[in-house]
């Protein structure tokens, strides 16, 4: 029994002793298993690598030889090709310095005309010369036709200048508002198309004369030719048989109508040429409420100098980064010479941000 019972005891530590190495190799199993998984990953990953770099390697080779097959003098490689690197095309150096100077001819010419040649910038200019502002007129991209194709902060624009027209003229029944510029392109047609187009109401009678009687370059008020009656023209010249109300186009909107000029006149320097047209105006002051006219500029042409001798109001258009502050002051003390009629300024192509805009 003792025997026994000794060998029983043999046998149970022994018995532990196994459960013990079972358990450790079973732990060393398991990190096994983690370690055969995350090489298994990492094995993934790397043939996943492999493959971006053998297509990247591929696109470089391809690139390379587009770059070699054009021949191009612009565009060189500055080293070959290295493993895993790709080389972008830079611009030769002729290039740089065609560049280079031409960049610096542009700038050195905008500093001369800027310094030679003084434009007006913006309205802080207009104040600090003491221009007699009338107006301002913001930046319209195309032509308008109606008053419902006007942007509404332009439209508002204009109703304060024809308020400011009307305030200056309020002793006269129908003032003749004579719009002119110190030279073309400044915006003396469009002006005059948009006052009236914003004075538009069919209880108010407005009468638009185009007296730019020598360019080259016909306006097409209210989509109207300048030939559809013999207009102006007739009347300098008295060739026209038929009664004066027959020059009158009649527009599609109530309460404008048009006086073309019926073609172009080369007469303007004969002094008092517009005499038949003065008489001509007293008639239409009983028959409408106010008579806006385009005339030529006032540097090109005596014959503006002529329309101002009879206007009741002259509006000068100045166009921003166009005209010449020397300019619109000489053009102002021209219109004082002949004509005693108050003189206003019209600002032309104001920059307006989205918040003026909408304020």
């Amino acid at each position: 029994i003792s025997e026994l019972k000794f060998e029983h005891d043999v046998d149970t530590i022994k018995l532990k002793q196994l459960e013990e190495s079972i358990e450790t190799i079973g732990e060393k199993e398991r990190q096994f298993t983690q370690l055969r998984l995350q090489y298994e990953r990492l094995i993934m990953e790397l043939n996943h690598k492999k493959k971006l770099l053998t297509n990247l390697y591929q696109k470089e080779q391809e690139t390379e030889i587009e770059l070699s097959a054009g021949n191009a003098e612009i565009y060189r490689l500055v080293e070959p090709t290295r493993s895993g690197h790709r080389i972008s095309p830079i611009l030769t150096r002729h290039l740089y310095g065609s560049l280079s100077i031409c960049i610096f001819t542009i700038v050195v010419t905008l500093v001369l005309l800027m310094a030679c040649f003084p434009r007006l910038d913006g309205e802080s200019e207009v104040h600090r010369l003491n221009l007699p502002v009338l107006g301002k007129v913001p930046l319209l991209r195309r032509h308008r036709d109606r008053p419902d194709e006007i942007p509404h902060y332009g439209l508002e624009y204009l109703k304060i200048m024809n308020y400011r027209i009307l305030r200056e003229t309020k002793d006269l029944k129908c003032p003749v508002v004579v719009i002119s510029s110190p030279h073309a392109r400044e915006g003396k047609s469009t002006m005059a198309h948009l006052l009236c187009l914003a004075n538009q109401n069919p209880d108010r009678k407005n009468l638009l004369i185009d007296g730019d009687l020598r360019t080259a370059h016909p306006n097409r008020f209210f989509s109207g030719a300048e030939d559809h009656t013999t207009g102006v023209r007739s009347i300098l010249d008295h060739s026209h048989s038929r009664p004066v109300s027959d020059l009158i186009v009649k527009t599609n909107l109530d309460g404008i109508s048009f006086f073309p000029r019926g073609g172009r006149f080369d007469a303007s320097a004969m002094p008092h040429l517009l005499k038949p047209i003065e008489i001509l105006l007293e008639q239409f002051r009983k028959q409408y409420d106010i008579i806006y006219v385009d005339t030529p500029p006032l540097f090109a042409s005596n014959l503006a100098h002529q329309w101002a001798g009879i206007a009741d109001l002259i509006i000068l258009v100045a166009r921003i980064y166009s005209t010449r502050p020397k300019d619109i002051s000489e053009a102002i003390q021209t219109c004082k010479v002949f004509s005693k009629a108050p003189v206003g300024i019209a600002l032309n192509c104001i920059r307006l941000s989205s918040a003026n805009r909408g304020a």
